[in-house]
Formats: C-alpha cells, sequence, structure tokens
C-alpha cells in the first residue's frame, strides 16, 4: 500500500510593479502561474495572491520591475526594500519605477499593512464576531 500525503500549497501576496509596455500581456498570464489579481492601485501596479512557487516563477521574468511580499522577505535587490516611508523618495530603484502618486500611495499603505507594528496590539474582540461575548459593536 502507498501513501500519498497531500500537502496544501503556500498561498501568499505579492505586490508587483509591471513594466509599463507589456502590463497587458502580463496581466494575462497571471493565469497561468495560478496568480489572481486581488488588490490593483492602476493598471502596473497590481497585488497578486497565489502559491509561492507560482509568485517566484511569475517574477522571475524581466518584465516584473519590483516585488514585495510580506512580513521582511522582500528581495533585498527589489526597489520596494526598506520601509514604507521610503517608496517614492529619493534617487535610488524606487524613483526609476516612475510611480504616480496614487501608486507611491498604495504600495506604502501596502507595505505599512504587512508590518507587525502597524497592527493593534491587544484590541479587544479583534478577529472575534460581534456576536462573540464581551466584544461591543461600533
Amino acid at each position: 500500500m502507498v501513501t500519498v500525503t497531500v500537502m496544501e500549497a503556500m498561498v501568499m501576496e505579492a505586490l508587483l510593479v509591471l513594466d509599463h509596455t507589456k502590463e497587458a500581456a502580463l496581466r494575462r498570464d497571471l493565469g497561468t502561474h495560478a496568480l489572481r489579481i486581488v488588490q490593483e492601485a492602476s493598471s502596473r501596479v497590481v497585488v497578486v495572491e497565489g502559491a509561492a512557487e507560482g509568485v517566484h516563477a511569475f517574477t522571475q521574468c524581466g518584465d516584473v520591475h519590483a516585488v514585495a511580499v510580506p512580513l521582511g522577505s522582500t528581495p533585498p535587490s527589489s526597489p520596494l526594500a526598506g520601509t514604507a516611508a521610503d517608496v517614492g523618495t529619493g534617487a535610488g530603484g524606487m524613483a526609476a519605477l516612475n510611480l504616480t502618486s496614487g501608486e507611491a500611495l498604495f504600495i506604502r499603505a501596502w507595505l505599512r499593512r504587512q508590518t507587525a507594528a502597524s497592527r493593534p496590539a491587544g484590541r479587544i474582540g479583534d478577529g472575534a464576531s460581534w456576536a462573540a461575548p464581551g466584544f461591543q459593536a461600533p
């Protein structure tokens, strides 16, 4: 008898900045890597969700200019590496992406959401149903 263990692939989010000249083709290619867009700031700045392997494979093409993944695991070589406050400032990699102010705001907000420091600590009823004992609905 053969026992097969099925492991669920780790699902993750990644923020991507796509090449503006190839964004339509890249957005179509997301499906071939089993990725789906869950948020978008523009046609070239998107947050995708899917298996870590799919995210990694998709981002290896040269037409994805920047990648950020949650919890400080953004590759140091990415223009999005660093803090949320750094996005869109300076003459470094971010400036080369020519982001609009809306795209830069979206990226800063997404990066901030990923940090544990931005989450309120010990909030009463955090994650609980409004009907949970001791929780008072707003």
